[in-house]
């Protein structure tokens, strides 16, 4: 194993970062970039700590900070959110912070420090021993910290290289993105990959249709990263159909996206979404393209993985990126051959009910299927909010026919038609006590459902 990981870029006039995509004309530069690099540097240096707390908002400033923090040895401890409570909470496990309002040193911007490409990859080389600390989403309860070495996301973009090769061949791609980098998807596919590649990283994260429409008006191939929460939102037909010569990848992760999501898009744009499954502890496992609205594809395996089961049908994983020998995962799976696989569901999302097994995501699915339902999340309430008793409930985000349905008929009669509806399969016990409605689903910013933000909704 070499002990650096060299960033090789051919030319310091080449554009690396995009305020946004109609603005290349002031897009930051090879060479700007690592005149700020090298002052960032300088201020890091003084930092006495070895944990630093990082969080920044624009994807240039972060990956500047990064950059600085891992050549100096720090250990980067990646903020999952901006947020007081949770910047109050992520910094007992750092010594110093570098937040949204961290001012970059000044540099001059007509600086020609850098004059050659080997001179520009010894200042961006990263010691591969390096560590960076993530937070997971919470969605199967409190977030826990995963620390990962630098070398294990280099060998996960490696394998992404050789997987996706046929990107290579989109020498300007802009690099757009819906998730932030504070993830190890959104790290890994927002900025990690996009500097190894050489593409143009766009600064801001996307929020707003303007700014998907945006992408459409210029004439770069544009890669976007994004997560089922978004994409189930982008269902507008003139929308999608405007972006096949713009569009050369569509990620998702954080999630299963909705097959009919996916086929919807493919049908559209021309374009498959390709999914990504993994988690913050296994960096990327798999990846598939949904095109139809009847056939749900296997996963199919990235390079260099060994795929197992344990007893219980959980996935055992063996990967070029993982230290341990054989990772447990509570992901239950069947297998179809040596590298494809179908996901089955979560070990710990089958819960017992009134002594009775009851799968949640079957649950989900059912409800999900109805016409006037857009999405369900199901979950067990506690006693202290259940009630007294554990009890199962369901969080709903309608469609415009269902909100008007609620309109008309009222909460009760559509909780009864959906209960209904689930007693075709499940026993009267097992059927939702507790019901809300919203107008979207609380989603975080990787696009999980925190199960925490789920039972607040049952409190008032």
């Amino acid at each position: 194993m070499t002990e650096h990981w060299h960033f090789r870029w051919p030319s310091k006039a080449q554009a690396l970062f995009a305020s946004t995509a109609s603005e290349a004309a002031s897009a930051i530069t090879v060479g700007y970039w690592l005149e700020q690099l090298a002052a960032c540097r300088d201020v890091v240096s003084n930092m006495a700590g070895s944990r630093v707390l990082l969080y920044l908002d624009d994807s240039a400033e972060f990956s500047l900070w990064l950059f600085a923090l891992l050549q100096a040895g720090k250990t980067v401890v990646l903020a999952p959110n901006g947020l007081p409570e949770t910047l109050a909470q992520a910094v007992l496990h750092a010594d110093e912070q570098l937040l949204a309002d961290t001012a970059l040193p000044a540099v001059n911007q007509d600086a020609n420090s850098f004059a050659n490409p080997d001179e520009i990859t010894a200042h961006t080389s990263l010691p591969l021993q390096a560590e960076l600390v993530f937070f997971t989403s919470g969605s199967s309860g409190q977030p826990k910290l995963v620390s990962k070495s630098l070398w294990q996301l280099q060998t996960e973009i490696q394998v992404l290289q050789q997987t996706f090769d046929c990107l290579a061949a989109h020498a300007s791609m802009l690099v757009a993105s819906t998730v932030p980098h504070q993830h190890i998807y959104g790290l890994l596919f927002r900025v990690l990959w996009p500097l190894a590649a050489g593409w143009t990283l766009q600064r801001p994260t996307i929020h707003f249709a303007e700014q998907w429409l945006a992408l459409a008006q210029q004439p770069q191939p544009v890669m976007l990263i994004s997560s089922p929460a978004h994409l189930s939102r982008y269902d507008d037909v003139s929308m999608v159909q405007q972006f096949p010569a713009q569009f050369a990848a569509v990620f998702s992760s954080g999630g299963p996206l909705a097959t009919a999501d996916a086929a919807r898009f493919y049908q559209q744009s021309g374009l498959a979404i390709t999914e990504i499954y993994g988690s913050t502890e296994t960096g990327g496992i798999g990846y598939r393209q949904t095109q139809t609205f009847e056939t749900v594809p296997a996963w199919q395996a990235f390079a260099g993985m060994q795929l197992a089961q344990d007893e219980q049908g959980c996935l055992l994983l063996r990967s070029p990126y993982l230290v341990e020998e054989w990772f447990a995962t509570t992901d239950l799976v069947r297998l179809h051959a040596a590298d494809q696989f179908s996901l089955e569901g979560r070990v710990d999302r089958i819960v017992k009910l009134a002594e009775k097994r009851l799968s949640l995501a079957d649950v989900e699915n059912l409800c999900s299927s109805l016409s006037f339902v857009r999405q369900a999340a199901a979950l067990i309430l506690p006693v202290s909010v259940g009630h007294g008793r554990e009890q199962l409930a369901l969080v709903v985000e309608l469609t415009e026919a269902g909100q008007q349905l609620l309109a008309i008929s009222g909460k009760h009669a559509l909780n009864q038609q959906i209960k209904q509806a689930l007693a075709s399969r499940f026993e009267t016990v097992l059927l939702p006590r507790r019901f809300r409605y919203v107008q979207s689903m609380p989603f975080n910013a990787q696009g999980k459902l925190p199960r925490q933000q789920l039972e607040l909704l049952f409190l008032s």
